[in-house]
């Protein structure tokens, strides 16, 4: 059975523009060797290969992926890496300019950061939830609940 979209942005995709943005604010080097990238994700190397190619066509990272003639995918690096404004976006490290992605960003941080497994499968089915209802009812959700509360006095 193949992995649905959800699954692979948030099992693939996502950690591996975590793991740039947090070797770009180490003083490690900022050569992302693929290799690297697994190990850092616990993916398999193939698996990193795919994802940084979409995530470079898709404007998430710069840069460019240097395939050496092996089979071994390890040492193939991404030369001039680093995060694009949308995946700087993705990782928190930009603001959104739009509620309706900052409230999902928002609640992205919150699976990530919750301290126990209980706690993270809850932030899952809130951000699955406000995910699932796409950007035009959420932005609309959003916006009804702020005049709500303004009229609230809150």
């Amino acid at each position: 059975m193949a992995a649905s979209d959800n699954d692979v942005w948030y099992s693939r995709a996502l950690p591996i523009l975590k793991a740039v943005r947090d070797i770009e604010g180490s003083d490690e080097s900022y050569v992302f060797m693929i290799g690297d990238l697994a190990d850092r994700t616990g993916l398999e190397p193939k698996q990193v290969v795919v994802e940084v190619e979409r995530l470079i066509e898709g404007g998430y990272l710069s840069g460019k992926l240097d395939k050496m003639i092996s089979d071994n995918v390890r040492p193939w690096h991404i030369n001039n890496a680093r995060l694009a404004p949308a995946g700087a976006r993705v990782v928190g490290l930009w603001p959104s300019t739009d509620p309706y992605e900052a409230l999902l960003a928002l609640l992205e941080r919150r699976v990530a950061d919750a301290p126990d497994e209980e706690t993270r499968s809850k932030w899952r089915k809130v951000r699955d939830t406000i995910g699932g209802l796409g950007k035009d009812v959420g932005t609309n959700l959003i916006a009804n609940v702020l005049v709500e509360l303004g009229r609230a006095g809150l």
